[in-house]
């Protein structure tokens, strides 16, 4: 049974655990088709809520980054540069603006792994999301530039989360969203790959509609 919440889309599973008959809860983003979380017996109490992962997918969350922002950079470079700088509407954002934000998270949340490895996870480092996109001038940028710098950035932090070790991964930063509070670097990780996924699909989409 396939429903859709809020953000999310989830299906409701049942599996077979140890011979014991399982209620499962799969949500995923219904834009990018990212897999969030597996939630087993919801009704005890747990809650669907923003940004709930299935931190197992760590181990392939630098893979997952690298190859987004490779696909969202090929998108962008295929574009025309007014097509990659225009946006569907006067509160969207273009493919070219998508694009820096992806660069400029993936940087964010390369300094905030370093951070937690040198003992100050609990110290915030506010990105200033919507700021960027005015005081950085995104839609000016060039969109070749760009899409160099996103690659560069993709492998920088993957380099960064290949490095940790177990006892890494358990390491907290501070995270502001959706709510203030403290996350493993795993969740970061897994977090950052469906950031990745989510923004590639975003660019490639775009890319299309301005070719249309």
């Amino acid at each position: 049974m396939k429903q859709t919440r809020s953000r999310y889309t989830y299906e409701l599973r049942t599996y077979v655990f140890s011979g014991q008959a399982t209620l499962v809860v799969v949500v995923v983003c219904p834009s990018c088709g990212f897999e969030l979380a597996d939630l087993r017996s919801p009704g005890r109490g747990e809650r669907i809520f923003d940004c709930v992962y299935k931190e197992s997918q760590f181990s392939v969350a630098s893979e997952r980054i690298r190859h987004a922002s490779v696909d969202a950079a090929a998108s962008i470079m295929r574009a025309a540069p007014e097509s990659a700088r225009r946006r569907p509407g006067c509160s969207e954002w273009s493919a070219l603006e998508h694009s820096c934000h992806l660069r400029d998270v993936l940087a964010v949340q390369r300094e905030r792994v370093l951070q937690a490895r040198r003992g100050f996870g609990a110290e915030r480092i506010a990105m200033g999301r919507e700021e960027r996109v005015e005081h950085d001038g995104y839609n000016d940028q060039n969109p070749s530039d760009v899409a160099i710098q996103l690659e560069q950035m993709s492998t920088l932090l993957a380099n960064v989360l290949d490095r940790l070790g177990r006892a890494d991964w358990e390491l907290t930063v501070s995270y502001a969203f959706p709510e203030q509070s403290l996350r493993s670097l795993r969740w970061l990780a897994v977090h950052t790959a469906h950031e990745a996924v989510h923004h590639a699909h975003e660019i490639a989409s775009l890319v299309v509609s301005s070719a249309d």
